[in-house]
């Protein structure tokens, strides 16, 4: 949705996603759906001039900023204490970088796998100064070419200040004073000892983000738009729907878990309310897009416009036929675009056009702007025809029938989805194991905590916390057998999947 709104509006969009779980406190979190978020936040503090999102992300806390840093070539840093600045924005430091939000230094280089990147970046040093940023294949090694400079999002969505510690402290002690019942005091202490070790610290750490509603830098997303926003509904009867479900099953999951100690009183904050919602998008102008004339439970429209538009037309690649068309909307007085999904198919589209006369121009930044025929290599896969502004809009789908092959990453962590303790869980290379606690081991880095999995014959395999996303929850029978530990039996398993895999998908 993001790059059609920004191919048609030629506006900065950004595009913000919801976090996994906002109630339980868990020192190790799903990093994938974590980094989405903070993109987004980073974009929209940033200044982008639309935002996507469910109603889900909408009604979860933001912060008030979100610090970057951006490291340019040619330019020089304080090196000693980059390591310190990089912790404070929630990277760990690693001996190699094995995964998104870590790094690692030797001598005078710096690798990192920035949050928002595509691949990690090793940044050389003559001193302090920043001689080269080589970015590198995270799956091969393979060295790309050199940038000129690398912005270094933060791994953390929130902040606690150093100043508000003590009172946070205080907080967590009153409510821990005021559990009805012993197992919620004993399972609330538990919490508390957790929280209190991690605050003391003075670092980020995992699992922070169950202090969001008490932090000073807590807002809500209403909080941080500008004053003329434009709020748009799609499909508002949805959104109320969902709205009100969300609510429902927060609130009912809230109850459960703080009459048993694991969540605190401010835990209820992490969701807006429906009022609060409404409340919050009501300071905006509203606007809805409906398929039907319904009410419109969100706010009260004051003039319903009826819009009528009709599909683009398919060419299934005959690009002169198109330009018929095109001739007979110009004669009409319509305004054209076109998209193709690529430079080869925008030069034959150009070529074909100017062989029947018909000038084209680039597509202009504002739609008051748009004269005549304009055209596009970006993707927009179906277009429409709205008669009531003399506008026709041709997608690259209607167009051509195969748009340009576009390359597919897998990447780690896609299917995350985070097995807790007394759960199966498959490590990417080791197989099916089952999660039996946490363990704190001291590391030449320090104090480092780790999740153990138990397999076949009892052998423990110890993963660090942030190296979570390389385990996935497993989802067959009740009661699977455990593999062997080192990944040769696992490797068989998975071969013999894919043999059978390959034979249903020929058969």
């Amino acid at each position: 949705e993001t790059s059609i709104i920004s191919v048609l509006s030629g506006k900065k969009c950004a595009y913000l996603t919801p976090k996994d779980d906002v109630l339980l406190y868990k020192s190790a979190v799903s990093k994938d759906a974590l980094y989405k978020r903070i993109e987004g936040l980073c974009s929209i503090l940033g200044g982008a001039e639309i935002i996507v999102c469910d109603v889900e992300a909408a009604i979860q806390l933001v912060p008030d900023k979100l610090p970057a840093i951006k490291i340019e070539k040619g330019c020089e840093y304080d090196y000693s204490s980059l390591p310190s600045i990089l912790v404070q924005l929630g990277y760990c430091r690693e001996y190699s970088v094995e995964s998104k939000g870590s790094f690692a230094i030797r001598g005078d280089i710096l690798d990192i796998f920035p949050v928002g990147a595509e691949n990690p970046v090793r940044i050389d040093f003559f001193g302090d100064e920043a001689e080269r940023i080589r970015p590198y294949d995270f799956s091969t090694g393979e060295r790309l070419p050199d940038i000129e400079s690398v912005v270094i999002l933060p791994a953390i969505d929130c902040y606690v200040q150093q100043d508000e510690v003590n009172g946070l402290l205080a907080l967590i002690k009153r409510e821990v004073n005021s559990c009805k019942t012993d197992a919620a005091y004993k399972r609330a202490c538990s919490l508390q000892s957790e929280l209190e070790e991690k605050l003391a610290t003075n670092a980020p750490f995992g699992g922070q983000n169950f202090l969001y509603p008490a932090l000073k830098c807590a807002r809500t997303l209403f909080d941080i738009l500008p004053n003329d926003t434009l709020v748009i509904f799609d499909e508002s009867k949805s959104v109320w729907d969902r709205l009100e479900a969300l609510q429902k099953e927060h609130t009912e999951r809230f109850k459960e878990l703080y009459s048993g100690g694991e969540v605190f009183s401010f835990s209820s904050k992490q969701f807006l309310s429906v009022k609060e919602f409404c409340n919050g998008a009501n300071k905006f102008v509203n606007m809805a897009l409906q398929t039907f004339t319904t009410q419109i439970p969100l706010f009260q429209p004051l003039k319903t416009y009826n819009l009528k538009t009709v599909p683009s037309p398919s060419y299934l690649n005959n690009v002169p036929l198109l330009a018929e068309d095109v001739k007979h909307w110009l004669s009409g007085g319509y305004r054209v675009i076109i998209f193709t999904d690529g430079v080869n198919h925008y030069d034959r589209l150009i070529e074909v056009l100017h062989d029947e006369y018909i000038g084209v121009n680039p597509v202009p930044d504002r739609l008051d702007a748009l004269l005549d025929v304009c055209a596009s290599s970006e993707v927009l896969s179906k277009g429409f025809i709205l008669h009531e502004a003399k506008l026709a809009v041709v997608g690259s789908g209607n167009v051509f029938t195969k748009t340009s092959q576009k390359r597919i990453k897998k990447r780690r962590g896609d299917m995350f989805s985070a097995p807790e303790i007394g759960d199966y869980a498959v490590h990417e290379k080791h197989g099916v194991g089952k999660i039996t606690g946490t363990k704190k081991i001291e590391t030449t880095d320090g104090i480092k905590e780790y999740v153990s999995i138990e397999y076949r014959g009892g052998d423990i395999l110890y993963v660090p916390v942030e190296q979570m996303d390389t385990l996935s929850k497993y989802v067959g029978d009740s009661n699977p057998t455990l593999s062997k530990i080192g990944g040769a039996e696992f490797e068989r398993v998975k071969e013999r999947v894919r043999q059978s895999v390959k034979k249903l998908a020929f058969d």
